[in-house]
């Protein structure tokens, strides 16, 4: 069994130092790369945390300067590039051990395999120290690192505010319900409370009329304490109504909150199931990159739609917004629609009469929406199109078809 099979095996920091031996030190790197190894190999807690271990206070810096401060001292052998070497190498010992001996084919191959998940820190540290990796497959991976930086840190942006919107959300409601819950508990012991009382004025009516009838007390008398046991015990269901009534009432209010709650749960998973679907465009888009077959050998931003306006009728609405920052950026003007016609066709119709490019998807779309598209657009001789599928990637291609001015 070779040195890489020793150490993956025991996976113990000593067996990697063996194989760092036989590999580049970060300073020996070339420095077209630190700054990706940094922003890849590194997250900011574990950079503020070598600073503190050279006795330098990383509070007055701002993230962009501590990782800039980084990167200037990668290019030569220092205390700092020493700590950031060493650290590496302790961090992805696995990774050293099981990959480290591997040739330039067989990295090649588990580097895309890894692509595929986005698990590729280790790996690209293995690669940038490797002995004997040529500067092609560096570039590539360099290239592809890069991409993935792009495409994950605009949808980890937008998922981060979604997600902590409605956690906020969630923790509001949930508050409240446990408020209600805890005011519910006060009215029952209450309304039990006044039960009790209830059943025990009850119990003295009937005792005191037994009384009465016993002693054979003046008519007069009688007549006035059983009148007043009588009131008495009217006040006090009176008060027991008012009690159930106050009951019932945040009985239909926690029921309120727990649909409310469902519904933000629903919408949460919704999000989750739309952030698969943007991570498996994001994959779709890299495939293409890496493979060269982008639709007529261009990519979205070679396309010039001329300031013309592209209408999309249906599709998902909460990838509204990429939907415009696509077409923004392929030089159009975006308005979007729907599908739903609850209110009448004459909205989507001036729409359409506005528009120089109509899509419409069919996956996340109403029959009557696309079937009014067709009956407007021949109306007024405009040309549009029905797509399979509402995704970015469908739009894209719908428009590097059609989108040349």
């Amino acid at each position: 069994m070779g040195a890489a099979g020793t150490v993956a095996k025991t996976g113990t920091l000593e067996g990697a130092v063996k194989r760092k031996e036989k590999r580049k030190h970060i300073w020996e790197v070339d420095n077209k790369l630190h700054c990706s190894v940094c922003g890849t190999c590194l997250n900011m807690g574990e950079q503020k945390e070598i600073l503190k271990r050279l006795k330098i206070n990383p509070e007055p810096y701002s993230d962009y300067e501590i990782h800039g401060l980084m990167v200037e001292n990668l290019s030569t052998k220092n205390k700092l590039s020493y700590q950031i070497d060493r650290h590496l190498n302790r961090k992805y010992r696995y990774e050293i051990g099981e990959f480290g001996g591997y040739g330039e084919r067989e990295l090649v191959k588990v580097w895309k395999e890894k692509l595929e998940s986005g698990d590729i820190c280790g790996l690209f540290w293995v690669a940038v120290t490797h002995p004997q990796l040529s500067l092609e497959t560096l570039f590539i991976m360099f290239c592809e690192v890069h991409m993935l930086s792009h495409l994950n840190g605009g949808g980890a942006r937008r998922e981060k505010a979604e997600y902590k919107r409605l956690s906020d959300s969630n923790a509001r409601l949930s508050k409240r319900l446990k408020e209600e819950k805890k005011n519910k508990k006060i009215l029952d012991r209450e309304l039990e409370q006044s039960k009790k009382d209830c059943r025990r004025l009850e119990d003295r009516l009937r005792s005191f009329s037994n009384n009465i009838i016993e002693k054979k007390s003046p008519e007069e008398d009688k007549d006035r304490t059983v009148a007043d046991l009588k009131k008495e015990k009217d006040e006090l269901k009176r008060k027991l109504c008012q009690v159930q009534e106050e009951v019932d009432e945040l009985m239909k209010l926690i029921r309120l909150l727990n649909r409310e709650k469902d519904n933000l749960i629903l919408e949460l998973y919704e999000q989750k199931e739309l952030n698969v679907q943007l991570y498996r465009e994001i994959e779709n888009v890299l495939k293409k990159l890496n493979s060269g077959t982008a639709s007529c050998g261009k990519s979205g931003s070679d396309i010039d739609l001329c300031a013309r306006r592209v209408l999309i009728v249906g599709g998902l609405t909460k990838l509204r917004g990429f939907y415009r920052e696509m077409i923004e950026k392929m030089g159009g003007e975006f308005e979007y629609h729907d599908g739903y016609l609850q209110s009448g066709a004459k909205t989507l119709e001036d729409s359409i009469k506005r528009s120089d490019i109509i899509l419409c998807p069919v996956d996340y779309n109403s029959h009557g929406a696309c079937l009014s598209v067709k009956k407007i657009c021949k109306r007024f001789n405009k040309s549009y199109q029905i797509l399979p599928g509402s995704s970015l990637s469908s739009i894209s291609q719908a428009l590097s078809a059609g989108g040349e001015g």
